[in-house]
């Protein structure tokens, strides 16, 4: 899909017998955190953020943690965690760079491992119980980021908002040309079937955006493909550069992309995507200059 920019799953869950979070005494939560370190011990360990700073980045680039994502587990090496206490009791997620239906498989084998190993809160009747009343039922919800920069440009974009929540999922505006399109509700579905239906949607989407930019090319040829030229030639010398610039060229990047205007690695534009999602502000002089240096390496493909 060309359009979208990264993906994420994540299923939230509670230990039976204990009260949901906005509830439970601080003795219960070390009492759960015993709980969850036991069943996956063997698969996955407690990350400190100071020591493994690098890791932590790549997990805000993901959009897999928040400012307030404080006891995480992790094997180190794939792009799946267990967040605690910051939801629910257990929060499983998972996440790539655009679009890879691998990530369901991957939160799935985690939320495997808790499930057999933990007394979950679960109703027959209801399904997994969660204090957030839409996450009652699977208790899984998927969101994927695009850039619909051609939607907005052609007055199309609100329109296709509330057309999609008329089908029953939520798309909202994050910033510049960037929209997070999500599922909003988890009861009476199974996990295969939700996953079917929001990649079906998530297609959808991404084919109107490639419709609205192969509409508007043949009338604007020239400046579109200027748009595109200049912002990676800013992008690939600039010697400071804040987020703000960062977001506006990569938009134009991606449009040069998929017209075949520009010769640029997808996934350089994708990395390019996550480097906006930074914790950091890049305000100050070092910062600008550290995110211009590592724009460069992208972009040359030096990062690895």
């Amino acid at each position: 899909m060309n359009n979208v920019i990264s993906t994420n799953v994540k299923y939230y869950r509670n230990v039976k017998d204990y009260k949901f979070l906005p509830k439970l005494e601080q003795e219960k939560q070390k009492a759960i955190y015993d709980i969850v370190v036991k069943a996956v011990n063997k698969d996955m360990k407690l990350i400190d953020q100071q020591s493994n700073s690098e890791y932590f980045n790549k997990l805000y680039e993901l959009n897999l943690i928040t400012p307030k994502s404080k006891t995480l587990l992790s094997d180190l090496k794939n792009d799946v965690i267990i967040s605690l206490f910051e939801d629910e009791h257990i929060k499983t997620i998972a996440g790539c760079l655009g679009f890879d239906g691998k990530i369901f498989d991957k939160a799935k084998k985690v939320e495997n491992l808790l499930k057999d190993k933990i007394n979950l809160t679960y109703s027959d009747e209801y399904g997994y119980l969660t204090s957030n009343l839409s996450l009652i039922g699977n208790g899984m919800q998927i969101s994927s980021v695009l850039d619909l920069s051609s939607l907005k440009e052609m007055g199309k974009i609100d329109k296709v908002i509330q057309n999609v929540r008329n089908l029953g999922f939520v798309l909202k505006y994050i910033d510049e040309n960037l929209y997070e399109l999500s599922t909003s509700c988890t009861f009476g579905f199974t996990e295969s079937e939700v996953i079917k239906e929001f990649t079906k949607m998530l297609t959808k989407l991404d084919d109107l955006e490639n419709e609205s930019l192969n509409y508007l090319y043949p009338k604007y040829q020239d400046e579109i493909t200027d748009k595109a030229c200049r912002s990676f030639g800013v992008l690939s010398n600039a010697y400071l550069l804040n987020i703000d610039e960062l977001k506006k060229h990569v938009s134009n990047i991606l449009r040069g992309v998929n017209l075949n205007t520009l010769k640029v690695d997808r996934n350089a534009v994708l990395k390019l995507y996550s480097l906006t999602r930074t914790k950091s502000n890049f305000t100050t002089k070092d910062d600008m200059l550290a995110l211009a240096s590592k724009v460069r390496e992208v972009l040359k493909g030096d990062d690895k």
